[in-house]
């Protein structure tokens, strides 16, 4: 299923929206795009299914390639990787590479929804996988579909066909815990026999040290605690009947600046908002049909999301207000997209119908210029201590930062603090700092690289 499946023109205003889509090219750092021009590198054939993107702490955008059974990587400047997922199924769409997310390991993770395992990849391109366990009896697997990285260091998962949450560990341990039929603030029951039909959906951290995740079937957001224990919430639409295909009430989530849950309402066509005690607030679409789907915090406090009904994306404020930003592209199905370290929102974009349709990875400015950047300050000599000072912009709160000392591009053993000294092994060598940062609430991460200095005597 693709997520548009799975849901059912203003100006771009202050963005100033520049309608024409160019070609990405060459590869290392790219300065940020100004506000509303787009860029876009077609990958091949979309296939079947959603394609997810998430930013990697080494300071490039990651994305799920369905039609290729593929973990995508590209750089700021453009170049692109692909690393094959060795999970095979008895379906011709493959495995279901439906969500990815940077975990607290350095490595990227995602989701196998038809495969029924997590996946973890790490930068170099090395791909493990762990299976979901079926419990005796089942009938189908667990179906995993959203991910996301957790505050207790683990990353925890949605479980479709079992109406459950998982969590696994870096090292590939896995539990489960069921969402239960009376939560506190009532029912959470899925009625459907062989598929919940989304019973968990998309998850992400939330402010208050808990995980939430959608329950589109159930027309609930529900939160769980690290140590398994479940609630939820119910949200102000009606549920979908148990006949409609694929009905998405709720759809994704993410953790606002200002210390609330934003979430999708597809079937609703709004954007809702919702503080940890389970006050929600709508705002609707001013475009009918927009179908919000996916959604992400991005630059200076505002969040984004795909409108794959309008062919757009657009941009939400803390307080409400909604500037939509076409894409320039005809056509378009943005599947999920994510903040990138240079200020702009990277999208996965599906062009076209199947059988005939594209995958494309596109960005767009937002006008926040780059929101992190690295650059090594002191004088490069043989003796002389160099510092790693970073640079964030982005509006959000930092949970954490690693650095790592690079010499002529490669990792330096044991250099992974704010400042490093050359010796004599670095006489004209080019030394650079590489920065992570993880931002919190959602936990989330970016990357970047300075410029690099050359070691003097």
């Amino acid at each position: 299923m693709s997520r548009r499946a799975a849901m059912a023109l203003i100006t771009a205003g202050a963005l100033g929206l520049i309608a024409a889509t160019m070609a990405l090219a060459g590869s290392g750092s790219a300065s940020a795009a100004p506000a509303g021009q787009f860029t876009s590198v077609t990958i091949g054939p979309a296939g079947y299914g959603g394609n997810a993107i998430a930013a990697g702490p080494d300071g490039n955008m990651w994305f799920t390639d369905n039609a290729s059974n593929a973990i995508g990587r590209i750089t700021p400047g453009g170049a692109v990787a692909s690393f094959p997922v060795p999970t095979s199924t008895t379906l011709s769409s493959g495995p279901g590479l439906f969500s990815l997310a940077a975990g607290p390991d350095g490595n990227m993770w995602f989701t196998e929804f038809y495969g029924n395992m997590i996946g973890r990849i790490t930068p170099a391109g090395a791909v493990t996988t762990f299976a979901v366990p079926t419990p005796a009896g089942a009938q189908s697997g667990m179906a995993p579909y959203g991910i996301a990285a957790g505050p207790d260091g683990n990353l925890w998962f949605t479980m479709d066909f079992a109406n459950a949450i998982g969590r696994i560990t870096p090292a590939g341990v896995i539990t489960q815990f069921p969402i239960p039929a009376t939560g506190t603030s009532g029912s959470t029951s899925i009625v459907q026999s062989t598929n919940c039909v989304m019973c968990g959906y998309l998850i992400t951290a939330g402010p208050d040290g808990a995980l939430w995740f959608t329950i589109p079937a159930a027309s609930r957001i529900g939160r769980i605690t690290v140590d398994g224990v479940v609630t939820s919430y119910p949200v102000p639409t009606a549920p979908p009947a148990a006949t409609v295909a694929n009905p998405i009430s709720v759809g994704d989530i993410t953790a606002g600046s200002d210390g609330n849950l934003w979430f999708t309402q597809p079937n609703d066509n709004q954007v809702g908002r919702m503080t940890p005690a389970g006050v929600i607030t709508e705002f609707s679409i001013p475009t009918s049909g927009a179908t919000p789907t996916m959604m992400t915090q991005g630059p200076l406090g505002s969040l984004w999301f795909t409108e794959p009904g309008a062919n757009a994306l657009a941009q939400i404020t803390v307080s409400g207000a909604i500037t939509q930003v076409p894409i320039p592209t005809a056509g378009s199905d943005a599947t999920d997209l994510s903040s990138g370290a240079d200020g702009s929102m990277w999208f996965a974009n599906v062009v076209g119908a199947p059988p005939a349709n594209v995958l494309q990875i596109a960005s767009v400015g937002t006008g926040a210029g780059a929101i992190l950047s690295a650059q090594v300050t002191g004088h490069a000599k043989v003796g002389s201590p160099l510092t790693c000072k970073v640079s964030n912009t982005s509006g959000w709160a930092v949970s954490k930062v690693r650095f790592q000392w690079l010499r002529g591009g490669r990792a330096v053993g044991g250099q992974t603090g704010r400042t490093f000294t050359p010796d004599r092994r670095d006489v004209r060598a080019t030394v650079a700092c590489r920065v992570a940062v993880t931002f919190a609430p959602m936990l989330t991460q970016l990357g970047a690289t300075s410029p690099a200095a050359r070691v003097q005597r």
